[in-house]
Parts: structure tokens; C-alpha cells; sequence
């Protein structure tokens, strides 16, 4: 359950319109600190003599990225410049096609495939195949158990537990999220308030079943 629950958190958190903020942010901080204004501010020129005859968009490396401003961004302030610059980048690395396995990915691109569309799948695939064992599982331990009233108790306290697991990696990421790396690994679990509630919602309407049906068991 623990499993199944780590994947979909992380599928989850990966979904383009909750990663785009976090993402933009975390690559704000982390462009300033290698003086990208310097460079934009240097080189700001040259891309508006080079807009005059391509008139769309001017295209240039930082510390090994490749990143596109837009010409009609060019009489704008510097720093929208570089926002307006990172969220086209954000969008055109998660939305780029990684040709290759997941975890090969790393020998053949930068590390910004983690966040990415790509990342997405491959974490819901695995919480796919999660549940797949998780329920092939269950229904073993329902044929096995000698008391089977006992399994909505067993499932419900299972899952409540797994919750409060998930809902406390997130709150120790959040707490420690003061460097560009920490920050990098909270997008990962951004979503674990939402799942945990969910989940914590889950296992007790199973608690709440498999205590009705003790009641009535009682009773007759």
C-alpha cells in the first residue's frame, strides 16, 4: 500500500499544471544565482539587432540549457524577460520527447527529465502495476484468512497508516525546503496533503464497513 501510494504522489505531483509554478520558481532561483540577468543585460543588443531581421524569437545557450526569448519581449523589463524565458523552457523540457528508458535517460540528458511528462507516466505506470499486486494480494489474504471479517480492518488500518506515512514525508520536505536542492525534491511530493487526505478518507470508510459488518454479525 505504501508503494502504490509513493507512486501515485509522485505521478500526482509531476502533472504539468502543478509542477509548471513550482518548477519556474525553483529555476528562477537557481538561473540568478549564476548571473543569467548579467547575460541577458550584456547580450540585450545583440538580440534586438538580431530580432530586426528574424522578427520571433532569439535563441541562446546558459550553462549548457538552451533557452528562447521572444522578440516581442525584448523592450520589456529584463527580469520578465528571463520569467517569460524559463516558463517557454519549462514547458518545451517537460513536453520534450525523451528517447530512452527512464532511469538510462540520465546518461543521455540533463537532469530535467525528472520533471517532465515522461516522469509522469513512468510513476503512474508503476503505481499501475502497484495495484495490480496490491489487489491479486488481497484477494490471496481473503482466500487464506481463517476470520475474513477481520480484512476490512486490516485494509483500512493499512491504508490510514501508509496515509499518515505519505503526509509526513511531505511535511519534513516542506520544513527543510531552504536550497535550490531541497526545493528540487519537494516538487516530488507536493501532492502528498491531497493524497493523504484521500487516502485517510478511503481506509476509514473501509474501517466504518468492516465495522458495521462485526455489528451485524453480532447481532444475529
Amino acid at each position: 500500500v505504501l508503494s502504490s501510494a509513493i507512486f501515485f504522489t509522485i505521478g500526482s505531483s509531476l502533472e504539468y499544471q502543478t509542477v509548471q509554478g513550482q518548477t519556474i520558481n525553483v529555476a528562477q532561483q537557481l538561473l540568478d544565482q549564476m548571473n543569467i540577468t548579467q547575460t541577458i543585460s550584456s547580450n540585450l543588443a545583440q538580440m534586438k539587432a538580431s530580432c530586426k531581421m528574424i522578427n520571433s524569437n532569439y535563441n541562446f545557450s546558459f550553462q549548457g540549457y538552451d533557452f528562447s526569448v521572444s522578440c516581442k519581449d525584448l523592450n520589456k523589463s529584463i527580469s520578465t524577460i528571463i520569467s517569460n524565458s524559463i516558463a517557454r523552457f519549462v514547458n518545451s523540457s517537460y513536453y520534450r520527447e525523451y528517447n530512452c528508458n527512464y532511469w538510462d535517460c540520465f546518461d543521455k540528458y540533463p537532469p530535467t527529465f525528472l520533471i517532465s511528462e515522461k516522469s509522469k507516466n513512468y510513476w503512474f505506470n508503476l503505481f499501475y502495476l502497484s495495484m495490480t499486486a496490491l489487489i491479486v494480494s488481497a484477494a490471496a489474504l481473503f482466500l487464506l484468512i481463517k476470520k475474513k471479517r477481520h480484512l476490512p480492518f486490516l485494509a483500512g488500518g493499512t491504508i490510514i497508516v501508509s496515509s499518515l506515512i505519505i503526509l509526513a514525508i511531505g511535511k519534513v520536505l516542506n520544513s527543510i525546503s531552504n536550497d535550490i536542492v531541497s526545493k528540487i525534491i519537494t516538487i516530488f511530493f507536493s501532492k502528498s496533503t491531497f493524497v493523504s487526505v484521500r487516502m485517510i478518507i478511503i481506509g476509514a470508510i473501509i474501517l466504518i464497513a468492516g465495522l458495521i459488518i462485526e455489528l451485524y454479525r453480532v447481532e444475529f
